[in-house]
Parts: structure tokens; sequence; C-alpha cells
């Protein structure tokens, strides 16, 4: 069981973390139904690892990230102060300026420039916004 999911995938030696999900209870697995209750952006995933290499959602090993359980106990905590039950399944979506895993930002951004094409996560923005009705026509980058 984890709170905290997302998808890896390795590419010419770097790894790019993508869908990263924060889970406001212990989960045995994502669903297609899961409820996005929420957003963040942040610059570039950064220490926490994958636990295979999957390609598919798989729980994070958070290995010193802070961001991740910090934004959790955030909204957990919005939650009890507003007195309202944690949704079931629910999820706060982390989107990215970039997804190449790296904490150290200045070594980060000079590997993105190698990509004439970086990997990036579509689907977040698109679930997110999409909750927003109306037809999602993504902006050129996106």
């Amino acid at each position: 069981m984890s709170q905290f999911w997302a998808k890896f995938l390795s590419i010419d030696g770097e790894t790019f973390r993508l869908d990263t999900r924060i889970y406001l209870k212990d989960i045995d697995a994502p669903r297609k139904g899961d409820l996005c209750v929420g957003a963040i952006v942040g610059k570039n995933p950064g220490s926490a690892k994958e636990s295979t290499s999957s390609g598919e959602l798989q729980p994070i090993e958070l290995d010193g990230d802070k961001l991740l359980p910090t934004v959790r106990n955030i909204i957990t905590k919005a939650y009890v102060e507003a007195n309202m039950p944690l949704p079931e399944r629910g999820y706060v979506q982390v989107l990215n300026l970039f997804y190449l895993c790296n904490k150290n930002l200045a070594q980060a951004l000079a590997s993105i420039e190698k990509f004439s094409e970086p990997q990036l996560c579509k689907s977040g923005l698109l679930d997110i916004l999409g909750g927003f009705g109306g037809t999602i026509r993504p902006a050129t980058g996106l």
C-alpha cells in the first residue's frame, strides 16, 4: 500500500517521472475512476525514485523527498479543518515544468537540453482541465 504513485520512463540514460499522484489515503493500486481533488505545480521531480521500471503507475520510493508528503499533509489538514471526510481514492495530481528526475536543478536543466523533444506528461493536465467541461485543445508543447 502506498500514498505516492507515478509512472517512470528511462530515455537515453535519463529518468522521467510522469503522472505523479499523491493519494490522501493508502491504496493498493491506482484505478481509472480515482478522483483528482486538486493539483500542484513543481519545477521537476527531485529525489523520489521508481520501485521498478515498468512504465506503469507504481509506488514511489521517496528517498528523502519532502515535497510529496508535505503536500499530502497540507491537503489532509484542510479536509480535517473543513470537517470534511477524505474522499475515497482521492488524489492530488503533481504537474511539473519538466519531468526529468534530478534533485539538482542546474544538472536537470543541463540534461533536459539534450532532448530536442523532452518527455511531457499530457494526461495529467488534460484530466484536470477536463473536469471543468468543454473541449480541451492542448497548447503547443503540452
